[in-house]
């Protein structure tokens, strides 16, 4: 609403290209925090349905049940914590000063927001948590995760760039990113764990990153699945604002990923072996990059007509 209201050189603000980057940032990772969100509970609701509520041990029940999805509940705190912190920020930065009054909504927003960083568990403590729990499920063989990884490191040298194709469909080529993506985690993962071996509980950054792979992930295929199921339910036309904005977040989170991987291999390997990785990943997270500067504008230019967020 303020960004119509503002008028500068004039016109509104929110016609503003960098101000339609904002918006369309700001709805766009909203959506994807949403979508994860929708997609745990959902996952948490099904398990909790197979419990016999009437037992005599229902309860202890439904508390295993729901550690089955402490991985996901802990991506969902540091994700959706840092998302808000996000977006208060650049709320206030498109307030400018008004955003530090009080009689702003901005101000209480940017000041309530920073506790969710630290409480429910700080978001360090939950990288490691993300990461460690995972781990150790593999190790239970609760999850197929070092088989995977095993799998991956035979097919990486060959994995070849990612481009569109006319055979994609709606979100096809979004699709194969979240796979080649997937990928990328598993090989970093076998590679940290190969490396580490149990002592990788001490290497707390190498936990961190895959933790950060693995979130960006966890929102990207959500998103994706949450847009192909609109797609489903009321047609492409209807869930454009939603596609274009899977496209933009995995575009730009497929780099996060190609990111985080590079500095885990760079803080495991040197000389040669880290030369040799890196020319693997590079070929592997390489992929033909979509018009964002479009795909933010459409995005923002909707958010704006409507004049609020509605996926």
């Amino acid at each position: 609403g303020y960004a119509k209201e503002r008028v500068q050189f004039g016109k509104p603000i929110c016609q503003f290209g960098l101000m339609k980057h904002k918006i369309a940032e700001m709805a766009t990772k909203t959506y994807m925090a949403e979508s994860i969100v929708y997609r745990t509970g959902g996952l948490i609701e099904t398990i909790l349905e197979t419990v016999d509520r009437t037992a005599e041990e229902a309860g202890r029940e439904f508390s295993k049940s729901i550690g089955e999805y402490a991985v996901e509940c802990s991506i969902n705190k540091v994700y959706c914590s840092e998302i808000l912190g996000y977006v208060a920020d650049e709320a206030v930065q498109m307030y400018g000063g008004y955003g530090f009054c009080e009689d702003y909504p901005a101000e209480r927003i940017y000041r309530d927001n920073r506790i969710f960083r630290i409480f429910e568990g700080t978001n360090e403590i939950n990288r490691i948590l993300i990461t460690g729990m995972l781990l150790r499920s593999a190790l239970k063989g609760v999850i197929p995760l070092f088989a995977e990884a095993e799998k991956v490191k035979g097919e990486f040298p060959s994995l070849e760039p990612l481009a569109p194709n006319a055979n994609d469909g709606p979100l096809g080529y979004q699709s194969r990113l979240v796979g080649r993506a997937k990928k990328i985690y598993l090989f970093l993962c076998g590679s940290a764990t190969q490396k580490y071996g149990t002592a990788i509980e001490e290497e707390q950054e190498a936990l961190g990153l895959l933790a950060d792979m693995a979130q960006e992930i966890y929102a990207m295929e959500s998103g994706l699945l949450r847009a192909l199921k609109a797609i489903g339910s009321v047609g492409e036309q209807q869930s454009k604002t939603k596609i274009d904005m899977v496209q933009l977040y995995v575009n730009d989170a497929m780099t996060r990923v190609a990111g985080y991987a590079r500095q885990l291999l760079a803080a495991m390997e040197t000389g040669d072996a880290l030369d040799s990785q890196l020319v693997m990943l590079s070929k592997a997270s390489q992929f033909t990059p979509l018009n964002t500067v479009q795909l933010r504008r459409a995005v923002a230019d909707e958010i704006i007509e409507v004049g609020r967020f509605t996926c």
